[in-house]
């Protein structure tokens, strides 16, 4: 009896595991076409407009090879999400700014909003995630 109630234990922790794997995903965001060789390219990504920019659910530093660099992200729960991504050329840890705030280092969020007027909002940047993979490609300018 007790090795019976063992096995069953073991299915049904097997199920809820595979249940809990059903909502959720790989997310791919690559970042190709980089006007730099060198530095890092550090990723952070937010959940809400109210973390936007304050709090990473995710994030990441990748060494630029080739060009280009993609960040891989595992078992990410279905929801809505933004990547925020910027080229940190000169490796020091702080992206370099302007005078007047403009950063001089190349930066994009996914779904490539315009940031001619500006730092990029969470409602432009937004992406719904919901597959079991998804690929995003970020433009830095």
């Amino acid at each position: 009896m007790a090795k019976r109630m063992r096995t069953g234990a073991a299915a049904l922790l097997l199920l809820v595991g595979s249940m809990a794997r059903a909502d959720s995903g790989t997310l791919i965001v690559e970042v190709r076409d980089l006007e730099f060789n060198e530095g890092v390219v550090r990723f952070a990504m937010f959940d809400s407009e109210e973390n936007f920019f304050k709090k990473a659910v995710a994030n990441a530093n990748l060494e630029v090879s080739d060009n280009s660099v993609t960040w891989v992200v595992n078992d990410l729960p279905f929801g809505t999400y933004a990547v925020t991504v910027y080229h940190d050329v000169n490796d020091n840890g702080e992206m370099e700014r302007a005078w007047y705030g403009k950063p001089k280092e190349p930066t994009g969020a996914s779904t490539n909003p315009s940031l001619r007027f500006g730092p990029p909002t969470f409602e432009k940047s937004k992406f719904e995630f919901a597959a079991s993979e998804m690929t995003l490609s970020i433009s830095v300018k």
